[in-house]
């Protein structure tokens, strides 16, 4: 790397961690899942790991819906663990994971387009993350592990590209009219200017790289599979030439690499851990997976890129009932949705010029887009964030070839975009703040409900920690995060017949189980703004 790139990386990398840490807060908001990982992230530094995973077995077993699996995989969680032995459940120190991982990705993002398009090019589309109002507030204020597989994805398909490339260069000049009925495979080159050590090195990063995108999350299996498909497609390409009947061993003994990392990876994390993490999912999927939740999610995912945009939607303004019906999630956002058609047609540009050098980027993007349409779970853009890199490599392909006709129009463009990141970025600053003008204040409404490690939030654990029993059985609306608040069983339902499992219910006016008058009979041995906890004995 050029010490000119290098410097350019660490700035827009500083820049981007500068305004992450300027939003971050040290609460949360009441998604379930940052919990289970800090819970598994405790686990590990405890050395109780089978009590961790039977607890939460126990909780999503007793619950009416599906919070999530039994067990996460556990790379995001042995991330967190370092962080967690040195401060604690310091939701701040957690957070800083992730950016982390973001001002990372933004280092690598940069490098790798620097070596595609021109400086200035490059400088603007990593800006378009580095700078982006949804991915920096999500980065700076959520312990979920999306932005750690974004970094890890987008380096693991970056650096396998490079291993299986001369493999598909041998495959063509095998299948290539200029080669003679004497073509020796075992001649070939396989490092395409590098020496067969050099290849070993990269199938060795590969197959870390690809065990930890796995491990960080499960549909990371798209980057392994990636892999194996084009290899099975330049192997039987390759065997398509009569003159070619056995491959060489050094060629099969190179290439096969990185699954021999990946299989010992996961061996060894199931050894140690007892356990691979993810268990849980594929029942999910078995039994909610139906031609309509794969329609309703391919309709979904084909509108969630409008999110990346952050634009304000004037559904709230212009038909607010419509964002409250049944079918709101399919609703796309009308201005986010007129600029992710725009980016449509330059991705459509971009991947006519850039399909076969990036054949293996697409059939990752490919892959990864198909196992979240078959997912039954919907979890916003959050599920996207490893294709975007890609996405956005090739829409700027496709904006320099229309540059170069109209240059005017793509700089306003892009000076829009960006200049409308920095608008909100700064908002979001001023907001997190209380340094907003006195007229936006006042139009502004407020946080109508506390979060989940608020003062009063806090409260009513404290008081549940001192007042009820380690072996107590409490029903709430989001139980992991009362389980990591309290230490106490959880789970929850909205059946009056399943309470006979817990001896207290704690109610939120915010999301309550149930109806008030079908708790009117119960004593109430705690009552706060929000809270009320009852007791079932």
């Amino acid at each position: 790397m050029h010490i000119y790139t290098f410097f350019i990386a660490c700035v827009l990398a500083s820049i981007s961690g500068a305004f992450m840490l300027a939003l971050m807060d040290s609460n949360h908001n009441w998604g379930g899942d940052f919990s289970q990982y800090i819970a598994q992230a405790q686990a590990l530094i405890n050395g109780t790991i089978p009590t961790q995973i039977a607890n939460n077995t126990l909780m999503m077993h007793y619950s009416d819906g599906v919070y999530g699996p039994n067990v996460y995989p556990w790379g995001y969680p042995l991330l967190l663990a370092p962080v967690l032995a040195l401060f604690g459940e310091n939701l701040l120190a957690l957070k800083c994971v992730n950016i982390a991982f973001f001002m990372l990705f933004i280092f690598c993002f940069y490098a790798y387009v620097a070596r595609r398009f021109s400086t200035q090019a490059s400088i603007a589309l990593s800006l378009a993350f580095a700078l982006n109002p949804m991915l920096l507030n999500f980065a700076s204020n959520n312990i979920l592990s999306d932005i750690s597989y974004m970094c890890i994805s987008f380096v693991a398909v970056v650096g396998l590209r490079a291993f299986v490339a001369p493999l598909e260069q041998a495959s063509k000049l095998a299948a290539s009219p200029m080669a003679t009925n004497t073509f020796n495979m075992s001649n070939i080159s396989l490092g395409g200017g590098r020496s067969d050590l050099g290849i070993f090195v990269l199938g060795i990063l590969g197959g870390i790289l690809a065990l930890a995108a796995y491990l960080i999350r499960s549909n990371g299996i798209a980057v392994l599979a990636t892999l194996c498909a084009l290899h099975l497609y330049f192997i039987a390409r390759i065997h398509t030439i009569p003159r070619i009947r056995i491959l060489p061993i050094r060629l099969v003994a190179l290439n096969a690499l990185p699954y021999v990392v990946f299989v010992l990876g996961i061996l060894l994390v199931r050894y140690t851990l007892d356990s691979s993490g993810g268990e849980g999912h594929i029942a999910v999927l078995l039994e909610s997976i139906s031609l309509k939740t794969i329609v309703r999610n391919a309709l979904y995912y084909a509108g969630v890129f409008c999110d990346f945009f952050a634009l304000p939607n004037p559904l709230a303004l212009l038909a607010p009932s419509l964002l409250e019906s049944k079918y709101a999630f399919l609703l796309p956002n009308p201005l986010g949705l007129l600029a992710w058609g725009v980016c449509v047609y330059f991705l459509f540009l971009g991947l006519r010029e850039c399909y076969k050098r990036d054949m293996f980027a697409a059939l990752f993007v490919g892959i990864s887009l198909g196992i979240l349409i078959i997912w039954p779970a919907l979890q916003g853009i959050r599920f996207v964030f490893c294709v975007l890199p890609f996405f956005a490599i090739w829409i700027a392909s496709g904006v320099l070839r229309v540059y170069a006709k109209h240059p005017k129009l793509i700089i306003v463009m892009c000076a829009l975009l960006l200049g409308y990141f920095v608008l909100k970025d700064s908002y979001h600053l001023a907001s997190k703040h209380n340094t907003l003008p006195r007229a936006i204040l006042a139009i502004k409404p407020p946080n109508p409900y506390p979060q989940a490690f608020d003062l009063e939030s806090k409260q009513v654990y404290a008081f549940i920690t001192t007042h009820t029993s380690p072996s107590d059985t409490i029903v709430f609306f989001k139980p992991r995060v009362l389980y990591l608040a309290t230490n106490r069983l959880s789970y929850s339902t909205s059946k009056l017949e399943r309470l006979d499992k817990a001896q207290y219910l704690l109610e939120s006016s915010f999301a309550p189980l149930f109806d008030e008058k079908q708790l009117a009979h119960l004593p109430i041995v705690y009552a706060s703004e929000h809270f009320t906890l009852y007791n079932l004995q």
